[in-house]
């Protein structure tokens, strides 16, 4: 069964749950959370991420993210890789180190960021490691309440909380619940508003679709109609010199009108390897194989 696609959307925040396999401890020495840390931030220079809030649990790793360009996936793909051969390196292990895909939850609506970041920075307490979310070494509470204990490079306090003083003030009356739809933190109301803008977007990128497909048909028609040859000829044709010198001929013609060589090799069916080596290919008479 395929597994649901992502929600994603340009320049959005994600809160992403990372957990280890089976709920095996991720973490055992500081060395290893340090090590995370350091991935990360190499990660979110890399791709261009911001970073607004973190939580390193025993096998859990909480983030709030802010996608600037590059997807997600990307991200997590480059820290949970790096972190895993680390992992495993280290203590002599093969398999996995994370349990299936991280979850991630696209923010919709930015009176939940405020509540986001309570939920990630109160898990130490509510998981009985200290008092004071503060207190918690690997954890953004002690960076928002000043007293950071790691300084990572992309890591921004998020506006939603206009200074430290009021951050200290109320970040413990914060409710740490929030409204989830099907990885969309927000109301029902904007769930489904996204929902039909995705959908329109869907649609629209089917039209587009169906239209290259008939420009690239209308043009091979009427290019092979200049040359004198049906398209059951031009998929017969064999290895000889002559046949390949009408087919570059007809394909840089293809070219001079913005096709792409995927686009002629989808067209007729064949790899795309094949037509660039006949767009390529000198004088010399160089078997090549024209099946797909």
């Amino acid at each position: 069964m395929n597994r649901k696609t992502r929600l994603e959307k340009p320049d959005s925040f994600y809160y992403v749950i990372c957990t280890g396999q089976r709920d095996n401890p991720l973490f055992f020495l500081p060395a290893d959370n340090e090590k995370y840390l350091n991935t990360l931030e190499c990660a979110l220079n890399k791709y261009d991420f911001i970073l607004h809030a973190y939580c390193l649990l025993k096998n859990q790793v909480h983030l709030l993210l802010r996608e600037n360009g590059a997807p997600l996936s990307e991200l997590l793909h480059y820290v949970n890789t790096k972190y895993a051969m680390y992992f495993n390196s280290k203590r002599s292990l093969t398999g996995h180190v994370f349990q299936d895909r991280c979850q991630s939850y696209l923010i919709g609506e930015s009176i939940y960021m405020r509540n986001v970041i309570s939920c990630i920075h109160m898990l130490p307490v509510k998981k009985g490691f200290c008092i004071s979310s503060e207190l918690y070494t690997y954890s953004s509470a002690a960076f928002y309440a000043g007293k950071s204990h790691f300084k990572i490079m992309g890591m921004r306090m998020e506006k939603c909380f206009p200074s430290r003083a009021h951050y200290l003030e109320q970040h413990e009356l914060i409710s740490v619940d929030f409204p989830v739809n099907e990885g969309f933190i927000g109301s029902e109301t904007a769930f489904l508003a996204m929902e039909k803008r995705n959908l329109g977007l869907s649609k629209r990128s089917a039209r587009e679709r169906r239209g290259a497909a008939d420009r690239i048909a209308n043009s091979f028609q009427r290019v092979l109609t200049e040359e004198k040859i049906t398209l059951e000829k031009l998929q017969s044709m064999k290895y000889t010199r002559q046949d390949r010198k009408i087919l570059r001929k007809i394909f840089h013609k293809l070219i001079d009108e913005k096709f792409t060589r995927i686009a002629i090799a989808s067209y007729l069916n064949w790899n795309r390897v094949t037509v660039g080596r006949i767009l390529k290919e000198n004088s010399k008479c160089n078997k090549i194989n024209l099946r797909p």
